[in-house]
């Protein structure tokens, strides 16, 4: 579930000691306002003056939290307790990494040493370990629901302060996604405590933003906006909900306008990640490149990786870097120091880049090795049916089988049955019988054309497939079944459709013509071969062909129409071993090898 943890953080930092209250201050304004690496140095300095104060460890860790980079955090929160062993805000710290691992239990201790350490702060505390719960953005719907669910356990027994509250519709949008009415509703409570503080606000639009009310969501943003018309992470807020309405321009100039009040290296990388949400992947892949050239940052080695496997179009040499350098820097520098393995939404990215640089590699082998490694990823994530969205199992099967990887675009299909309880719509049909077909199924592709007939009566396609299938289990056509097959199909085209598979149609006509003069029918035969004659008048060759067979059916028919002849005159005949004039004739061969159809009709249908 994605979750807004910079959004978690901007929120007024209190429970502070008055002799810090200023310096600590002006870091938590730079926090609010995105400026990390100012807020950072502020509290560097602190710690530097006043290294025993351990509660500022605490904050300069929520600071790099907020900027992504969670190893820092942690060595803070590690640093603050190594100086202040019973400190509660360092122990909540610790907390928050053993929710990240999803420890709770261990969590838990933390949290309660905390609140032991100053029972007068417990209010203030339980905010900090409501908070701690919500900062956690990776992990499963059900996991981030629960922690959502004990962050408003510990709110209710908060000071229940503007902070508070803002947390508290937090927790809501988590709880409820899909409703998301009374975390509005809160907002606009919390807001009640602070009139001139746009952040309430900027929440509201992000809730209309995930639920796709995109112009609500601006409209919110616009009202931010005139409440503090420098309030950078609004306008970082509205490029991105401009890049989800795919309106990239605006998106660009808002990011700009975020940049002119905040260019700093964790606004670029925010920029970065909002050009590749949006869509735009080239710009996001050189924006990431220039931004790796000033500083190593490890998650936007992912985001590159990322963007280059969502390019439905990209050289070999640069997929062969997403894979190789980019995916791999973004796990040695990001995932593994986090302790954690790749989550599945990672897993489907990488499993992706090593299919496509098999293809890329333009070499068969490596290809099939690449097919069956990614398979084995993908299908481990694509079984877990009720966490994978419909979406994903189609990029999937289309991707293997445009890779003509039939093998495992049918595995993938068949997961999909799996997740919509064994019924799959036409065009997934008519794709996991051309698989099934592809590898030499033809048995079972049958069997599965079938069953997208059954299901839809007029998918044509269907019908003729079930034709060119018949075609390859009995190339003699010795039942019949390939040239009814054909007549049925024709016989559900109307005029339009007659004209659209028009090279279908000679094609069919073309196999039966064949099938018929195997069989020695060669009434049928001309039939057929004068259909594709109407079809394609200029044809010579068929021309021909045709005509050789209505000149042999003639002979025939002369020969059984002539009398007999005498019984002496054939005595005669017998002696002299001459045959009687006209009564030899030999069947035209036929045209070579029936040629099943590689076409299909277009549209599928």
């Amino acid at each position: 579930m994605k979750k807004i943890s910079i959004l978690l953080i901007l929120s007024v930092l209190v429970g502070i000691s008055s002799a810090t209250a200023q310096t600590i201050a002006d870091g938590q304004r730079y926090t609010r306002n995105e400026e990390f690496e100012k807020a950072e140095q502020v509290y560097k300095d602190l710690i530097t003056k006043k290294p025993k104060i351990g509660d500022n460890y605490y904050w300069a860790g929520l600071n790099y939290l907020a900027k992504g980079d969670s190893l820092n955090a942690v060595k803070m929160f590690n640093d603050g307790l190594g100086i202040a062993p019973t400190n509660p805000y360092n122990l909540i710290g610790k907390g928050h990494m053993e929710l990240r691992k999803f420890n709770t239990q261990g969590a838990e201790v933390f949290f309660a040493q905390a609140s032991a350490a100053k029972k007068k702060l417990r209010p203030v505390l339980n905010k900090e370990i409501a908070r701690v719960y919500l900062l956690v953005e990776f992990g499963s719907s059900e996991q981030l629901k629960a922690y959502a669910s004990r962050a408003i356990d510990y709110l209710k027994i908060s000071n229940n302060d503007f902070e508070a509250k803002i947390l508290l519709g937090d927790a809501m949008v988590i709880q409820n996604p899909t409703n998301s009415s009374d975390a509005i509703q809160q907002y606009i409570v919390a807001g009640y405590d602070a009139p001139s503080d746009p952040r309430p606000i900027l929440r509201q639009a992000k809730v209309y933003a995930r639920a796709s009310a995109y112009s609500l969501s601006i409209a919110k943003l616009d009202e931010a906006l005139a409440l503090d018309v420098n309030f950078a992470p609004a306008y970082r807020q509205k490029a991105e909900v401009f890049s989800l309405m795919k309106e990239r321009d605006s998106a660009v100039y808002f990011y700009e306008e975020y940049l002119r009040r905040n260019d700093n290296i964790t606004a670029r990388k925010f920029y970065v990640q909002t050009l590749y949400l949006g869509g735009d992947f080239d710009r996001s892949i050189a924006e990431g490149n220039k931004l790796l050239a000033v500083k190593s940052i490890p998650n936007i080695y992912g985001v590159i990786a990322y963007a280059i496997a969502e390019k439905d179009k990209a050289k070999r040499r640069l997929i062969d870097s997403a894979l190789n350098y980019y995916f791999y820097n973004y796990e040695q520098l990001y995932i593994k120091p986090q302790g954690r393995e790749l989550q599945s939404s990672e897993k489907f990215i990488k499993a992706i880049l090593m299919y496509r640089s098999g293809l890329a590699s333009g070499n068969d082998t490596t290809k099939q090795m690449m097919a069956a490694s990614s398979y084995t990823i993908l299908s481990m994530v694509l079984s877990d049916t009720g966490k994978t969205g419909v979406k994903s199992y189609q990029r999937i099967q289309d991707m293997y089988f445009n890779g003509k990887s039939y093998e495992q675009a049918y595995g993938i299909l068949e997961l999909k049955r799996k997740k919509l309880a064994g019924v799959l719509n036409s065009r997934d049909l008519y794709f996991e019988g051309r698989c099934l077909a592809a590898t030499g199924r033809n048995a079972e592709a049958l069997k599965i054309y079938q069953e997208l007939i059954t299901n839809d009566t007029s998918y044509l396609t269907g019908y003729y497939l079930i034709a060119t299938t018949w075609a390859g289990l009995d190339p003699n056509d010795s039942t019949g079944n390939v040239t009814s097959s054909f007549e049925r199909w024709m016989s559900k085209l109307d005029s339009t459709q007659r004209v659209k598979f028009v090279n279908d149609r000679e094609n069919a006509y073309r196999n039966m013509a064949f099938f018929a003069q195997k069989r020695k029918d060669y009434e049928k035969a001309s039939y057929y071969y004068g259909k594709v004659i109407e079809i394609f008048p200029e044809d010579e060759a068929t021309i021909a062909v045709k005509k050789r067979i209505d000149d042999y059916m003639l002979k025939v028919k002369a020969k059984a129409n002539k009398p007999k002849p005498a019984a002496t005159s054939a005595a005669a005949g017998a002696t002299t071993g001459s045959a009687p004039s006209g009564t030899s004739s030999s069947a035209p061969a036929s045209t070579g090898n029936a040629t099943p159809a590689t076409t299909n009709p277009g549209g599928g249908k």
